[in-house]
């Protein structure tokens, strides 16, 4: 429930400071998004510690947390990137295009052709 209750005033609290909402709208969104998605990620968690603990007794259940917190900083990580390599695809996408419509223009300029 405390992962839910996160997620909901995380939720909340970005939709209010971002949009003009209704209050009951806002936290409905809240509840739904931010609410939901923090208890399926917590129910994924603890679906899979259960089946660590069934099938080894606990013995794998440092390993499952480490792994759990690698991908974490992961996904963090590439949370924070994505954004950063968007704009670099941007960008270089409009370059190729500058270049493909330069060469396109130059090949139709040429003196004495046609």
């Amino acid at each position: 429930p405390a992962a839910m209750l996160a997620g909901i005033g995380m939720m909340g609290s970005v939709l209010g400071a971002e949009m003009e909402l209704d209050p009951i709208v806002q936290w409905s969104i809240a509840a739904v998004g931010g609410g939901g998605v923090a208890g399926t990620v917590q129910a994924g968690t603890v679906a899979t510690r259960a089946v660590s603990t069934g099938t080894t007794g606990g013995l794998a259940n440092p390993i499952v947390s480490v792994f759990e917190a690698i991908m974490a900083v992961i996904v963090t990580l590439l949370a924070l990137l994505a954004p950063l390599l968007g704009l670099v695809l941007v960008i270089v996408g409009m370059a190729y295009a500058g270049k493909m419509i330069a060469k396109r223009k130059s090949k139709t300029s040429i003196p004495g052709s046609g």
